[in-house]
């Protein structure tokens, strides 16, 4: 079975830790030694954060307006009107 990505994080921060301590920091046999991808831990070697913490590119809303949308579910809800597809199809739009 496949191991989870957050055990996987886990190793290259250690990784990462013990490079930060040494003097001379040698990636290759640091990468053989905790059993993970040079690749993955050149990227964070140099800033660059785990797939799991990015922000999704395909995001339409912002932030900000995806809580409206939210908010506006739950006065949806609270007054006790089922939200229909077209009527959050038409506020999102509006927002946008």
């Amino acid at each position: 079975m496949p191991e989870s990505s957050s055990k996987i994080e886990d190793r290259i921060l250690l990784t990462c830790k013990k490079l930060l301590e040494s003097d001379r920091p040698n990636i290759a046999a640091t990468v053989c030694e905790f059993d993970i991808s040079k690749s993955c831990l050149q990227g964070r070697w140099k800033g660059c954060p785990a797939k799991s913490e990015q922000t999704p590119t395909n995001r339409k809303l912002m932030d900000d307006e995806e809580l409206t949308v939210c908010l506006y579910l739950k006065h949806l809800d609270e007054i006790g009107t089922s939200a229909r597809l077209s009527m959050i199809s038409s506020y999102t739009n509006a927002i946008l």
